[in-house]
């Protein structure tokens, strides 16, 4: 197409391709803020050339594709940081509320209201026959009991509560499944290096990101584009075709997820769901289990001499806590002792004036009666039981190391979950660092650089021009052609 009309072409080319960069450029410029946005390159080639004779006269331009400036290995490394990183975080948001729960160091708190008990039992030995010291020992056993109750319906209403929130994961992991899918048959009818394609990409890539951050999956894409999805082996997703994961259901163990298509189990991995199914199944029971330990150990305790005492009444052989006491949920002072605080025995031998056996009670609080969380000490207390493990310690037929007492045993309790706290906050603060550097890598090379596209838009602007004056010649040449004629 040589000549005054080849030269138009080339012009007219010209023209649509840097129109093209320039509306590129400009759409750059109005997402520089926006998440999940991947800067867009027009891709612009020479055109094909024409043979006029022994000559080859170039065409102009095209525009070959439109780019879209993503690095894949970055995205794969934040993508698997960023759910460690979720992880970290749901963990010590976790262990801030049972923080909370726990409320130590506290005027009403667990530690406290055992310190008012076991001291109102030795002002009950200093003053054996007052009735208002054993209202005191009422009292103070009441409010203590009272929080070990409430300690222990706190701890299984968080339970209840993460049950509640991993469903809510797992609906929301659902949800994001199926837009992917929808957006899979998407880019199959989008060009391939179009401005749609690339938004259907950006959407899906945040996607992923989101996904990621709830489960362990594993992402395969094939040349169209197109992705498989995978989650402890099992793919779920393959182009549009989804198996969605199964809620738990009642209060089981919500690390046996099921997929609908009534296949094995789901392998979470990491992630939120892995933080809330690890703490809600190991972390809880182990404090819930450590706290009823105390409750019954001070029961044992408190029954076993209170049993050998003599009340007001001159009656004997009468139990302190309720039988009924096996863990801090049930843990309650005898209806007898409520009704009658005259059977609170003070005595060890019928005299109302000795004061011993209280004195001895109070004396529970700094004497190593509890074991510790040890492997061999789980297994004595799972072949003699709790109760017979104080008894022998109090009765003096068994020693057993690794003891405490139970301010102790508490104390550890306590300190333990600030240990664990700061320990899982120390690793997410490392995590944060290492996946914001991550993200400015990302930045650098997805991201919108205002100034890079002020200069695009500059030059494309410049090359319009000169296409346009290139196409005015090209009407004065025509125009001096038909003068001719």
């Amino acid at each position: 197409m040589p000549g005054i009309r080849g030269t138009l072409e080339i012009a007219r080319r010209a023209l649509f391709a840097q129109q093209t960069a320039l509306e590129v450029a400009s759409n750059n410029i109005a997402n520089a803020n926006t998440e999940g946005y991947s800067r867009q390159r027009v891709v612009m080639e020479a055109s094909k050339p024409i043979t006029v004779g022994t000559l080859s006269l170039g065409s102009g331009v095209t525009v070959e594709r439109i780019d879209r400036i993503r690095d894949s290995f970055v995205e794969s490394q934040l993508r698997a940081e960023q759910q460690s990183l979720s992880n970290y975080e749901t963990l010590e948001a976790k262990y801030s509320q049972l923080e909370a729960i726990v409320n130590e160091p506290s005027e009403m708190g667990l530690a406290s209201l055992m310190d008012k008990f076991f001291d109102s039992w030795q002002q009950l030995a200093n003053d054996p026959q007052s009735l208002t010291m054993r209202e005191n020992v009422s009292q103070s056993a009441t409010a203590m009991t009272g929080r070990f109750n409430t300690l222990s319906n706190q701890l299984t209403d968080m339970s209840e509560d993460i049950f509640k929130e991993f469903n809510a994961q797992v609906n929301a992991f659902n949800s994001i499944a199926k837009q992917i899918a929808i957006l899979n048959g998407q880019l199959l009818g989008s060009g391939e290096g179009s401005v749609q394609s690339a938004q259907l990409l950006d959407r899906r890539d945040t996607l992923l990101m989101q996904m990621n951050e709830i489960a362990d999956v594993r992402i395969t894409q094939n040349e169209r584009g197109q992705i498989k999805l995978s989650l402890g082996g099992k793919v779920f997703l393959d182009n549009t075709d989804l198996i969605k994961l199964s809620a738990s259901s009642g209060t089981s163990d919500i690390r046996q997820l099921k997929w609908e298509d009534n296949s094995s189990g789901a392998v979470i991995g990491n992630g939120k769901l892995a933080a809330l199914a690890e703490f809600r199944e190991t972390v809880l029971p182990g404090y819930q289990g450590r706290l009823d330990k105390l409750a019954l150990s001070i029961a044992v305790a408190v029954n076993e001499l209170h049993s050998q005492g003599f009340g007001l009444d001159g009656g004997t052989n009468v139990a302190f806590f309720s039988d009924s006491t096996v863990d801090a949920a049930s843990i309650s002072v005898s209806s007898v002792i409520l009704s009658d605080k005259e059977k609170i025995a003070a005595s060890m031998d019928g005299n109302m004036g000795d004061g011993s056996l209280a004195l001895q009670i109070s004396q529970l609080q700094d004497k190593n009666v509890v074991l510790e969380e040890t492997a061999s000490n789980d297994a004595i207390i799972a072949n003699e039981g709790i109760d017979g493990v104080v008894r022998q310690i109090l009765n003096g037929t068994a020693a057993y190391s690794s003891v405490m007492s139970f301010n102790t045993y508490y104390a550890e309790l306590v300190s333990s979950v600030g240990r664990e706290k700061v320990g899982i906050g120390t690793y997410k603060e490392g995590q944060a660092l290492f996946v914001n550097q991550l993200k400015s890598q990302q930045e650098s090379v997805s991201g919108v650089s205002l100034d890079e596209e002020m200069t695009n838009l500059i030059k494309y602007q410049r090359a319009y021009q000169a296409a346009a004056r290139v196409i005015d010649l090209a009407d004065q040449l025509a125009e001096t052609v038909l003068n001719m004629v």
